[in-house]
């Protein structure tokens, strides 16, 4: 029993280790415990109580019975939170990597991959995205596409844009090769994304020209949506007011239509910003507090961070600035958090 809950680490869920012995082992957990081999913290978690024991029962086991054991491991995972995969897919990614199943393995990087990337855990994101890419086969277009979208999403947080650019180069030529026009419009709104943090405008509203076009030629509403918004973002940093305001407004009926909430509230915030530097003060207040109650009803960190710096703007140029140092420390907090 101590052999194979060494399997599963320092610690260890007691339902998987029975069901990997396939036994009732309530009687042998309480044995070890009063032996001081581990601590169970209630009915269902235990804990070794020595790093060293639980590295010796690993260690001393023949490497096939190992290989079987986590592979075993990965499977009763699989079967008792089989509607909780998510919060485990690191866990599994581990032991089919330990059993040596490529598939499985490359299965569940992805997801512990993508679901590191929704928490901002981005140093684990790209570890799991770059496991996953290294076992995905190399003629195996669709998932490395979305394999790489999902690290370009990385890099960009993290303002690495050599390796980001270097993803949309690839992004460009398998959405081609899949000559799929959603891909398409994907990697062009990514590229308008990546030209307006790189402070090149005139590219921004090409890029996202294109990808308004190609969303609209394959019906995909999401997309154009956040083309529109782009667009405009880029007219607004470029002084031109009217045409920034009539795309995002375009923007933003199509992301209510949609229920598209995350997008509504970037599309407010930018209406916010362009109220802004024309000194219309209410209004980009009211677009902003309207932006920051979105981004809270969805949890969305970044938003929310965006959209307490923006009333922080407009409080410091209303010389109110204890409001503004208020904005701007919660908004710090938030982009530190993510």
């Amino acid at each position: 029993v101590v052999q194979v809950a060494a399997v599963l680490g320092q610690a260890f869920d007691i339902p998987v280790l029975a069901h990997m012995l396939d036994a009732d082992i309530s009687e042998t957990v309480q044995q070890l415990e009063s032996e001081s081999i581990w601590t169970a913290a209630d009915d269902l978690h235990v804990l070794f109580q020595h790093t060293l024991l639980r590295d010796a029962a690993y260690e001393m086991q023949a490497q096939s019975r190992l290989s079987e054991l986590h592979a075993r491991a990965g499977r009763a995972i699989e079967d008792i939170y089989q509607h909780d995969l998510d919060f485990y897919a690191a866990d599994l990614t581990y032991h089919y990597g330990m059993a040596g199943d490529a598939e499985r393995e490359r299965h569940f990087a992805r997801l512990a991959g993508e679901n590191a990337a929704a928490h901002y855990a981005n140093a684990e994101a790209l570890a799991y995205l770059n496991r996953a890419i290294e076992l995905t086969p190399v003629d195996d277009d669709a998932e490395r596409y979305a394999l790489l979208l999902a690290r370009e999403g990385v890099h960009d947080l993290l303002g690495e844009r050599t390796a980001q650019a270097q993803d949309l180069d690839v992004l460009t030529t398998l959405a081609d090769r899949l000559d799929d026009d959603r891909r398409r419009a994907e990697v062009a709104f990514r590229r308008a994304n990546y030209a307006e943090v790189t402070s090149r405008y005139a590219e921004v509203a090409l890029a996202a020209e294109s990808a308004v076009t190609l969303a609209q030629h394959c019906g995909a509403a999401d997309i154009e949506a956040a083309g529109w918004l782009a667009w405009g973002r880029a007219l607004g940093w470029q002084g031109q007011y009217d045409s920034a305001v009539e795309c995002l407004k375009c923007a933003l009926e199509m992301a209510q239509e949609h229920e598209l909430i995350r997008l509504e509230a970037a599309c407010l915030r930018n209406l916010g910003i362009v109220a802004f530097s024309r000194g219309d003060y209410q209004t980009a207040r009211e677009y902003q507090l309207n932006a920051l109650e979105f981004s809270r009803v969805v949890g969305d960190r970044r938003g929310e961070s965006s959209a307490l710096h923006n009333l922080g703007q407009i409080a410091n140029d209303q010389s109110d600035f204890r409001a503004a140092q208020d904005y701007q420390k919660e908004a710090l907090r938030l982009s530190r958090e993510t």
